[in-house]
């Protein structure tokens, strides 16, 4: 029996009307059939039982119908108070919901044995099953059937996220007492890594010592190239000082011509000049020394000294002819042919993957793209020297041809420069070189900013105990040694960029030996924390404990990733007929069937086996195939209805139904049997049914 007392005050405006239980009873049976016309408080009632057993707090209630609980308490126009006891066949009270004043708060208790417990809206789910719900769109909502597969795959998900939980820590309980195989795998990586940091400091050692010679040679040979440079600049400065002495003695005139002519003239030749010094420095390398004397004879070809003389010396061109003869003797690159050709290939991979390095593509052999970069470049080290030997052995002779197709065309700048010279000599004047000042500016600057350089290199040079009294000597002694006759090809730039590649390899390296000495540090400890262990009891079942959280994590992983993205996809309606092989969608559409039982079709009525909600069909146990469209209305209520109510769960349930009005006696007597079976399961509490009639009736379902 159900005992339903509610007062309900509605302000309209213009008056107040007070609503009690009047023309529906207030004292029902268990299961009940209620018909009446409209306003006569079949709602209402419902309205009442479903908010006063925590309707507000159920998710899967239907939006609307929530809505209308909601605004029975919060809304401006309206206050009420209620009382719903549900009691026994003995007529004792088991279940009370109320609100005692208008602004109460709503309170749910459970009597057991007479004595009264508070329950609060998740206990009380837990425990009873209110199910309230109009059966409005009923084919389309057989769908919503699935979300009590969700809940129990989350529940049981749940469960077994707690059980790996709990396996993980026992296992790692074990991993960290005394476990045999693991003190002789640390014993075996103290061992192995203990021997691995020895070979790497003693490798480090070695890489200090070739960093510490290489730094040397590059500090020591720019220091003396910078000063020889600043001693050639210094006697340039002296020369045009002297020059512009002589100048001012004579009177200033000059043509526009012959001074942008003489301006021209002096750039190019500066430009030759910073290209023969180029030559001199990669030459240095290939040339043997008995040919040595030529790098002297080379940097003694004044070109700057050709815009008094108005011709680059021949001599620059006889020294160009035999440098590149010495220059052919020395290095032959089709010897290297196929050594430089697969330096060419490891370079334009390397070039080309880099494109891709952080892409997460794997490569055959399981190898990623940034792995199979480092191994190129690894691979490709060994032919680095040779391939910068190659490289400046074509830059020597590309330098040297231009040098002398520069000289052809100086020499011509300078004649046209002295033929006007002559004409303004013949017109008795002396053509001075106007442009001396700001060409002994230029020289200032340029000293200024080697001389920056000289100091620094002389100041690093010092910190190797290198001087200006025993720098030759140890550039020579350097350059005597195996390891640092590779780098002589190099030019300035390739020198200092290898020198710091050699110092970030070697902080690589540092970076790597302590974090190797912190891993047989912590694998040390761990070892002597160990051995003062007692074993874990369960410490001879670590395997198949692993194994078991093996399979723990896979069907947890199914259960919470696979099989959510399933039913999420039945529940959002996003699934296609390619997955009706799909053994789940099969279990579902079986689950489905269970859930609904029977159904009636064209005055038939059919068993159901399943009903595969991707398909649109209800398959029943003769084999007959209903779509879920060719339903009537009514027929799909029932379905929908019955289904609701065959839960796989044991809690008792509360069942509401309202607005059945397309279902005739046919389509609802599935529903009263379910309900009768699950009543005499004691399964249900309450099960009331509303349909509008023409006049109140209250009819009893309950058998007998």
């Amino acid at each position: 029996m159900i005992k339903v007392d509610y007062l309900l005050e509605r302000n309209y405006g213009d008056e107040v009307k007070i609503f009690k239980p009047d023309r529906i009873p207030n004292n029902l049976p268990d299961l009940v059939y209620i018909e009446g016309p409209n306003s006569s408080g079949k709602s209402t009632l419902l309205n009442i039982i479903a908010l006063g057993f925590y309707g507000l707090k159920k998710e899967k209630l239907n939006v609307a119908l929530k809505n209308k609980l909601n605004d029975l308490i919060n809304s401006d126009h309206q206050k009420l108070k209620f009382e719903v006891n549900i009691t026994n066949s003995e007529g004792n009270v088991v279940l009370t919901a109320y609100r005692d004043n208008f602004d109460g708060e709503i309170r749910v208790k459970e009597i057991v044995n007479g004595k009264p417990t508070s329950l609060a809206p998740d206990t009380f789910h837990r425990k009873y099953n209110l199910i309230y719900d109009v059966p409005d769109n009923p084919t389309d909502r057989l769908n919503q059937l699935t979300s009590e597969i969700r809940e129990i795959q989350k529940m049981y998900g749940n469960r077994l996220g707690a059980f790996k939980n709990y396996l993980a820590g026992v296992t790692g309980e074990i991993r960290r007492g005394r476990d045999p195989k693991r003190l002789d795998q640390l014993r075996a990586a103290v061992e192995k890594g203990a021997a691995e940091l020895s070979t790497m400091n003693q490798q480090m050692q070695d890489s200090e010592i070739l960093l510490d010679q290489l730094e040397k040679y590059n500090f020591s040979r720019s220091y003396i190239k910078k000063s020889e440079e600043l001693a050639s600049i210094d006697a340039k400065i002296m020369k045009l000082n002297k020059k512009i002495e002589e100048t001012e003695k004579k009177t200033k005139k000059v043509s526009k011509r012959f001074q942008d002519n003489l301006n021209k003239a002096r750039k190019y030749l500066d430009e030759m000049k910073d290209i023969q010094r180029e030559i001199g420095s990669l030459m240095d390398p290939f040339l043997p020394k008995e040919e040595r004397h030529h790098l002297d004879l080379w940097s003694r070809i004044d070109i700057e000294g050709a815009i008094d003389d108005f011709e680059v010396p021949s001599t620059l061109d006889k020294e160009i002819i035999v440098l590149k003869r010495i220059l052919l003797k020395q290095f032959n690159p089709d010897k290297d042919k196929k050594d430089l050709t697969e330096a060419k290939v490891y370079s334009e991979l390397i070039e080309f993957l880099n494109h891709y390095r952080s892409s997460e593509v794997i490569l055959p052999g399981d190898t990623t793209i940034d792995e199979f970069i480092s191994q190129l470049e690894e691979a490709n080290k060994r032919y680095k020297d040779l391939k910068i030997k190659a490289d400046n052995f074509d830059r020597l002779n590309g330098l040297l041809d231009d040098l002398r197709e520069r000289r052809r065309i100086a020499n011509k700048y300078l004649s046209d420069l002295g033929d006007l010279k002559k004409d303004q000599m013949a017109e008795g004047e002396d053509a001075v070189d106007d442009g001396l000042e700001e060409e002994l500016e230029t020289l200032n600057g340029k000293r200024k900013s080697v001389a920056q350089l000289s100091e620094f290199y002389r100041m690093e040079c010092a910190k190797k105990d290198i001087n200006d009294d025993n720098v030759l000597d140890i550039l020579d002694e350097l350059e005597s040694t195996e390891f640092v006759k590779a780098y002589r090809v190099y030019d300035d730039g390739q020198l200092e960029d290898a020198t710091n590649e050699m110092r970030n390899d070697l902080n690589v390296k540092q970076k790597i030996i302590r974090s190797k000495g912190e891993a047989v540090r912590l694998n040390r400890n761990e070892l002597t924390r160990m051995e003062k262990l007692e074993p874990h009891k369960y410490q001879d079942m670590l395997p198949e404990l692993e194994e078991l959280l093996d399979k723990v994590v896979r069907l947890d992983t199914k259960l919470t990733k696979d099989f959510e993205a399933k039913i999420g996809s039945i529940i959002g309606e996003k699934t296609t007929k390619q997955i009706k092989d799909d053994p789940y969608f099969e279990e579902v559409a079986k689950y489905l069937g269970r859930r609904v039982g029977y159904i009636r079709h064209l005055e038939e009525s059919y068993k159901v086996r399943k009903i595969d909600l991707v398909a649109g069909d209800i398959i029943t146990e003769s084999g007959k195939r209903i779509k879920l469209t060719d339903m009537g209305t009514g027929q799909s209520q029932s379905a929908y209805l019955t289904g609701l109510l065959n839960t796989d769960d044991k809690r008792k349930i509360i069942a509401l139904f309202d607005e059945v009005a397309m279902m005739d006696s046919s389509s609802l007597e599935p529903i009263y049997q379910k309900m009768q079976d699950l009543h005499r399961k004691d399964r249900l509490m309450v099960g009331v049914v509303v349909q509008k009639g023409d006049a109140v009736k209250i009819i009893p379902k309950l058998e007998g």
